[in-house]
């Protein structure tokens, strides 16, 4: 996330120094683009999150937002130099968007959070 950050200022310095000199070739205008397109990362990087309720986890970046249902989740996976995976019960995958924290982590929460749950509706039948 901090790298995303040093490439959009970066490139609003640049954009900026080039156009202020007229410099209105493609260059700059590609820099002006590009600390834009990094702008927009930057901000869904600082926005994003997962939220666990009791019965769903969501998923929320900037441009969506995901809901998967506690009950649909059957396995957490993590392996290093990979993200956290969610296998649904109807056999996809689907990979957890890395929030800059520490993935082994996530998977152990929400392994938990999986198990609390199991517990739970043992525990009541």
């Amino acid at each position: 996330m901090a790298l995303t950050g040093v490439v959009a200022v970066a490139s609003s310095v640049g954009a900026v120094l080039l156009l202020r000199r007229g410099a209105q070739d493609w260059t700059g205008l590609g820099l002006a683009a590009f600390a834009l397109l990094a702008a927009a990362g930057f901000l869904d990087a600082t926005v994003s999150r997962l939220e666990m309720d009791g019965d769903s986890l969501h998923v929320v970046s900037l441009f969506r937002r995901r809901r998967y249902v506690r009950s649909a989740i059957v396995k957490v996976q993590w392996e290093g130099g990979s993200g956290v995976g969610l296998r649904l019960s109807d056999g996809s995958w689907v990979e957890l968007p890395d929030l800059g924290r520490n993935i082994q982590g996530l998977a152990h929460t929400l392994r938990a959070w999986l198990k609390s749950h199991d517990d739970g509706a043992q525990g009541a039948a």
